[in-house]
């Protein structure tokens, strides 16, 4: 079954999809955000049962044409602060972004079903850059989707492109699915950090190695 994607009263489903989330979770803190390329301020919910947090507003992350949406795993309420005594942001894991005019290049999208039913769906495009605010580098779309263990779950729209539909929005364990889809995308990260330091490991062994070579091959063994 494909899906059709909504490109009208997107903002009246993203607020119906941040309520959802809210509802009956934690009073937000104000915590300081890690984005790609800056840091953002925002209140914070924090849903215990579930583990993650989520932070929502119009606007946000890398542009104010979209509702912002991100979420992460660790607690917001217990405080991380650098040797310098600097609150040390939190990391986001996924971010489940719309836009105010439906197709955009933000990750997250709302579809329906034959019978009219309202999905919130992402496209499984992640940041791609290395930074020091948390960007992956190494998570491409044929890789999201290879990797994305719940297949039940990826689908099509009606033009043809690929996504993964997290939940109903009238589905009562649309957190937990939500909560779901957001340990997938922080384990995938995990692993594209992995992968990106084994990289740069062999980068260098094999780079210390033509440098010994060199040296070797100009000015003989060092060891007498």
């Amino acid at each position: 079954m494909a899906y059709e994607r909504i490109d009208e009263n997107v903002d009246k489903h993203a607020l119906d999809f941040q309520e959802a989330l809210r509802d009956g979770v934690c009073k937000p803190v104000w915590r300081r955000l890690n984005c790609v390329g800056e840091v953002e301020e925002a209140w914070v919910y924090w849903d215990e049962s579930r583990r993650i947090w989520f932070a929502s507003r119009s606007g946000g992350g890398s542009g104010p044409d979209k509702n912002w949406v991100p979420l992460g795993t660790e607690d917001p309420r217990q405080l991380r602060f650098s040797r310098r005594g600097t609150e040390i942001p939190l990391t986001i894991a996924a971010e489940i972004n719309t836009s105010h005019k439906g197709w955009a290049s933000n990750g997250g999208l709302f579809v329906k079903d034959s019978r009219g039913r309202i999905y919130v769906a992402h496209r499984g495009n992640l940041h791609h850059s290395t930074d020091e605010f948390g960007g992956v580098s190494g998570i491409t779309l044929d890789r999201f989707f290879r990797e994305y263990s719940r297949k039940e779950q990826v689908k099509y729209t009606t033009d043809g492109e690929e996504i993964v539909v997290i939940s109903a929005l009238d589905d009562p364990k649309l957190k937990k699915k939500v909560a779901d889809f957001v340990e997938q995308v922080a384990q995938m990260k995990t692993e594209a950090k992995k992968r990106t330091k084994a990289r740069k490991a062999l980068k260098d062994k094999l780079k210390n190695a033509a440098t010994a070579y060199l040296v070797t091959a100009r000015f003989g063994s060092l060891i007498p």
